[in-house]
């Protein structure tokens, strides 16, 4: 494995154990696989059933870090420090992290030069897009398991310390969300 940084340690709060039960086979859907209904009813869900969890984790002002690795297709994996960020609706790759993982095969999806908006009403042009594998250990997320997913993010600059932001959507679509809210 290689270490794209080095980061600070994971938040992770209270070590309660998670009572997360999950099939033994678990895939979590590609965004090109899954539909745009199941995900705003998802959403909706999750916004409902933890407003009151996502209030507290904001008022403290502490930020929840996980490494994880990305699984390249010439067999590396590389290893990643991403911040969970509930007030995105973007999964966001740092353009340095981008350029060595296409030195490691991982292909560009989207050239750029797309508009978004980032916090403080602010546009930010996008640089491209990765199709990542991650791939995070349930010893992480206290999961009885590894879990795996596909994920589209936006090469764009990522907080100092971090080498990607993973947003709510894809926080809640791998089910990371609520083994952090059930911990």
């Amino acid at each position: 494995c290689h270490h794209v940084q080095q980061g600070e340690q994971a938040q992770t709060g209270s070590q309660q154990q998670a009572r997360t039960t999950m099939p033994t086979s678990f895939r979590v859907p590609t965004p090109k696989t899954s539909s745009r209904y199941s995900q705003q009813a998802l959403l909706e869900e999750v916004r409902v059933h933890t407003q009151s969890t996502l209030e507290q984790i904001a008022a403290s002002g502490k930020f929840l870090d996980l490494e994880f690795g990305i699984v390249c297709p010439d067999g590396e994996v590389i290893k990643a420090m991403a911040r969970f960020d509930t007030g995105s609706n973007l999964d966001v790759i740092d353009p340095r992290v981008a350029t060595v993982l296409k030195k490691h095969k991982i292909h560009w999806g989207h050239d750029g030069g797309e508009w978004v908006e980032l916090a403080g009403k602010q546009q930010a042009q996008v640089a491209g897009s990765l199709l990542l594998p991650i791939s995070i250990t349930g010893r992480q997320l206290d999961l009885p398991r590894r879990l795996n997913f596909d994920l589209e993010a936006k090469v764009l600059g990522a907080p100092t310390g971090v080498d990607m932001l993973l947003g709510l959507p894809t926080l809640v679509r791998t089910g990371i969300l609520q083994a952090v809210i059930d911990k």
